[in-house]
């Protein structure tokens, strides 16, 4: 047993040892919400460390804040940023949950309904192209949405002077799978979508790429941009949700300029609850309307300063409070 026990007590003396070289936390996070807010669930390097508001001691370098609430099962309300702090600095960040957005099981289920929406639109694509013969009003719907390449593969029929063509799969007569539409206008190609299509339009995971430069990748749903994307754009960059081709849900917008809006948006514009970093430090955190900061919101400067007011097409109106 002596011996044993001998054995054994060396390698609990490096243990101990390296416990002892261990980096002991010497930096202060506090994380703050707004009322509606309060009780989210914070998670710091995929750990959770309570609910919000919350102060936590941490190691100096980058650490991964993640804020969620739960909506329902199937969504949830999210905040995630990189947060740097230094051995001995103390850091405050306000957290503003996006809108619902759904959880990994809601896009396990989305993804489901998506394959199984695909599956009926081309049956109903199958059926019209059968029926057309027989039936003028199955034969004036096909007329009119869709069109035969010169393969006599269906596709969905582009926008009047456009012509549009198929390098994928043609499967019982319909464009489906994975492969490349190219759109053309007098001679030049506005657009190529590469990617995922089904019922003869783009629907699935793509990318689109326009002639003017702006570059899409992300999920379309029948021709639309809808779902989760990226934009490459000549003034920034876009990563968020769409629906129906405008920017829907939560997304950050980064402009070459420097500046940054992390927020709602709804059918294009900043809409709702968001933050607006400027290039000269300036932080805007509130309540957005048309792409303004309209209603409630606090401004805080470079040197921590803050100012908290009504807000109206953009400016302070009222005394701060």
């Amino acid at each position: 047993m002596k011996c044993f026990a001998a054995l054994c007590g060396a390698p609990v003396v490096l243990l101990v040892s390296s416990m002892a070289f261990a980096a002991a936390p010497s930096a202060m996070l506090r994380v703050v919400c707004e009322d509606g807010d309060k009780g989210a669930e914070v998670m710091i390097d995929g750990k959770f460390k309570g609910e919000c508001p919350v102060d936590i001691m941490l190691t100096e370098g980058t650490h991964k804040l993640r804020v969620s609430k739960p909506v329902g099962s199937a969504q949830e309300q999210l905040f995630e940023q990189d947060v740097r702090l230094g051995s001995g600095t103390s850091k405050r960040v306000e957290v503003v949950l996006s809108t619902a957005q759904m959880n990994a099981a809601g896009k396990r289920a989305a993804e489901a309904a998506s394959n199984d929406r695909r599956r009926q639109a081309e049956a109903r694509l199958t059926k019209m192209i059968k029926a057309a013969p027989g039936d003028p009003q199955a034969a004036n719907d096909l007329a009119r949405y869709y069109f035969l390449d010169p393969r006599s593969c269906y596709l969905f029929k582009p926008v009047t002077g456009e012509t549009v063509s198929w390098t994928g799969p043609c499967r019982d007569g319909i464009a489906s799978g994975s492969g490349e539409l190219k759109f053309e206008a007098n001679g030049v190609v506005s657009a190529r979508y590469v990617g995922t299509v089904a019922a003869g339009w783009a629907d699935g995971q793509g990318t689109l790429y326009l002639n003017g430069g702006e570059e899409y990748r992300g999920d379309f749903v029948e021709g639309f941009r809808d779902g989760h994307g990226k934009q490459a754009l000549n003034n920034g960059t876009f990563e968020g949700e769409f629906s129906k081709g405008l920017r829907n849900g939560r997304g950050v917008y980064a402009w070459n300029t420097g500046d940054r809006y992390d927020g709602n948006w709804v059918s294009g514009k900043r809409q709702g609850k968001g933050e607006l970093l400027t290039k000269d430090g300036y932080r805007y955190i509130g309540d957005f309307a048309n792409n303004m900061r309209h209603g409630n919101g606090v401004v805080i400067a470079p040197d921590g300063t803050r100012v908290e007011g009504r807000f109206e097409n953009d400016d302070r109106v009222g005394p701060p409070r």
